[in-house]
Order: structure tokens, then sequence, then C-alpha cells
């Protein structure tokens, strides 16, 4: 892929269709909310580094596909 961003779009459309779930972390970059979106998969957004409402998020999902997508880094709040 020629950027991070075209990586991003790729991946999670490519994983995500209209039986998937992606649970999408609060301060995702916007490539990866974008590929939410395209992926035409419901969107389920969590707060930023907490595991303990994405699991019961998780739990009451009744989809076939579940996917999270996070960031690595997260450049605009240093972690």
């Amino acid at each position: 892929f020629c950027t991070g961003y075209m990586a991003n779009l790729a991946v999670v459309t490519a994983l995500g269709d209209e039986h998937t779930e992606i649970f999408s972390e609060q301060l995702n970059h916007a490539s990866l909310i974008d590929a939410a979106r395209l992926a035409k998969a419901r969107v389920t957004r969590y707060g930023h580094a907490d595991v303990a409402g994405l699991r019961a998020l998780l739990a009451a999902s009744t989809a076939q596909v579940k996917l999270i997508v996070t960031d690595a880094v997260f450049s605009m709040d240093g972690d």
C-alpha cells in the first residue's frame, strides 16, 4: 500500500461486512473510522483504553462476526 491510510481502508473493508460488528476505539485515527464506515458493518464505539467496557459490549453483541479495531499508537494523546 502506498500509505497507512490506504492499508487501513483495505484491511477493515475486507474483513467487515453487513454481518460484522466493528468495535472501534473512541480515539482511533480517521483512516480507521472511515474504513469502518465503508465496511457497511455496524459500528460500536468504546472508550479509550476501556477494556472492561469493550468486554461488556462484546458479550452483549449478537453479531456473527466481531472485529475490534484500535490504533497501536495514539499520537494525539501520546499513548
